[in-house]
């Protein structure tokens, strides 16, 4: 591999701790932004982007061919040729509190809101393990109940930046992504919306996704 990958844990309180992989860029690219990617769930460990979507390391290949009803299993990663860290810097983060690999003693959260200002308590301690990407672009993504948690995230940020008297101190926020986003059922699976989505072309013409 031509990058780098780094993991462990950030306190977002006292006694409890959110888990990260982080993947730097393939290129080399000493400005490149970073991306910080959650899955949804809501309980879903961001894990199964990582190995199973737009990691650089994925599961496709850890089974080989089966034979008279026998499976070798490789045990090893395979490359993933369509990686979102081949000109971003990719982080996965296991989150809210006790999803996937992070873990702890304390409160659950109650909602996107509390786990969006975990998120910003982890996106700070993280950067003091990283302090080179201090004001480096930052552009936050999900799928699935993704689309509760980044615009929650994306509100946290803004509020976070507002309350700054120094703007050195300011997240350089650049964008937001959300992929199958569940943002809001009451809209987004009425006929209407469906309809919608078909005359824009953003779905196939015999996909209707109230029944998927």
């Amino acid at each position: 591999m031509d990058f780098e990958s780094y993991s462990g844990y950030v306190n977002v309180t006292s006694e409890d701790w959110l888990f990260y992989w982080f993947f730097e860029n393939a290129d080399g690219n000493p400005d490149a932004p970073l991306i910080i990617w959650t899955n949804g769930g809501p309980g879903c460990s961001s894990m199964e982007g990582a190995t199973t979507e737009n990691g650089p390391l994925v599961l496709f290949d850890i089974k080989e061919a089966c034979s008279s009803g026998d499976c070798d299993y490789t045990e090893q990663f395979s490359l993933n040729p369509y990686s979102w860290n081949a000109h971003a810097n990719l982080l996965y983060l296991d989150q809210p509190r006790y999803v996937g690999y992070s873990y702890g003693y304390g409160q659950k959260v109650k909602s996107s809101v509390e786990a969006a200002d975990d998120f910003i308590t982890f996106y700070e301690g993280w950067l003091d393990l990283f302090p080179e990407f201090k004001g480096r672009e930052l552009i936050i993504s999900g799928e699935s109940y993704g689309g509760h948690y980044i615009p929650a995230w994306a509100n946290a940020i803004l509020d976070f930046n507002e309350d700054q008297t120094d703007n050195s101190k300011k997240i350089n926020f650049a964008g937001a992504v959300i992929g199958n986003g569940c943002v809001n059922n009451t809209v987004q699976y009425t006929e209407e919306f469906v309809e919608f989505l078909h005359e824009e072309n953003l779905i196939p013409a015999d996909s209707y996704p109230k029944n998927q």
